[in-house]
Parts: structure tokens; sequence; C-alpha cells
């Protein structure tokens, strides 16, 4: 028989894990809010040359610093979680390779040298941050909650501490100007010009 101390402790731990599943979820939808304002202004066909260029730096920058900064604090803090279980090791694997195919995106942005590439890069990278985003919600976070020994709510801490604290930083997410970490491409945005936006 449960006794009622045993429900009350096991009804705390559910509220705890439904408030750091909305957490997250909260966080996400202002990332990809944001995300998609910053794709949508560089895919502007009204806005100067200058200012197109000024859009393409500034979404590239947000990738490189929040998207990938964000994608690597959850990788080392929930992902790292989940793989040590066998219900949950290889859809963290799958959401891994989302997220490289992230990181390669947002290289691709960074490097583009026209207005029709760094649109087609921001575009990619909305849709695999907006499915890694689902995936997560839908079945890791649920998967998660219901490992024994997993703390979900104790996890978000921790993510919200790394991030916080900037302890996701490594090679793949330089603190760099855009332009430090792109190769020239002489009068790549003034195709825009001429019509060439491809």
């Amino acid at each position: 028989m449960t006794s009622l101390s045993g429900i009350d402790v096991d009804t705390a731990s559910g509220d705890r894990a439904w408030r750091a599943r909305e957490k997250l979820r909260d966080r996400g939808d202002e990332l990809l809010a944001e995300l998609a304002a910053k794709v949508a202004l560089v895919t502007e066909l009204q806005l100067s040359v200058t200012l197109h260029e000024e859009a393409h730096d500034e979404l590239a920058r947000f990738c490189r610093r929040q998207v990938l900064g964000l994608l690597t604090a959850t990788d080392r803090v929930l992902y790292a979680a989940a793989a040590e279980a066998n219900d949950t090791r290889l859809l963290v694997r799958a959401l891994r390779t989302q997220h490289d195919l992230l990181a390669a995106e947002i290289e691709d942005l960074v490097r583009a040298n026209t207005i029709g590439r760094a649109a087609l890069a921001g575009h990619a990278i909305l849709a695999l941050l907006d499915g890694c985003r689902r995936v997560e919600q839908a079945v890791l976070l649920p998967a998660m909650a219901a490992i024994p020994g997993v703390d979900l709510a104790g996890l978000v801490d921790d993510l919200d501490a790394v991030l916080r604290d900037g302890l996701f930083r490594d090679a793949r997410a330089p603190e760099l100007p855009v332009s430090e970490g792109s190769p020239p491409a002489p009068g790549g945005y003034a195709r825009l010009a001429s019509g060439q936006a491809g």
C-alpha cells in the first residue's frame, strides 16, 4: 500500500518535472521566434545592400552565440544524462546528428556571400532547430522524466547555470566577430543589385 507521504513526494516530483519541461519549451519558443525574425529580415528584398549585409552579420552572430550556445549546453547537460539510459540512448544519438547538421548550416550561413545562400542556410537552421525542439518536448523529456533516478528539474537548473556562466563555450562556437570567421567575399552582396541573389 502506498503511503500518503509517498504520493505527495511523487506528485511534487511530477510537478517539478512538468515545470522544467514548460521552462524549456518557453525558452525554445523565444529562441525560435527571435531566430525567425532575423531570418525574415535577411530575406526582405526591400532592404538596401548595406542593410542586408548588416542583417546577415547579425543573424550569423546570433546563430553562433545563442543557437550554438544552447545546443552545446543542452548536449552537455540533458543529452549527457539521457545517453546513459537504454530507453533514450538511440534518441540522443539521433538528436546529436541533428545538432551536427545545425552546426554545419550555421557555418554555411557565416560563409554565405549572397542573399540567396544566406536565406537558404537561415531557413535550414530554423527548420532543423524547430525539429529538434519538437522531438525533445514530445519524446525525450517525457522519457527522461520517467527514468528512475533522473531529476529532470535538477538538470534544467544545471542547464540554466551553464548558460548563465557561459560554460558551454567550445571550439565549435567561437567568440569571434563574423567578419573574422568568414572568408573574404569581394562583391558578393553587390550581386543583389544586378538581380543575382542565388
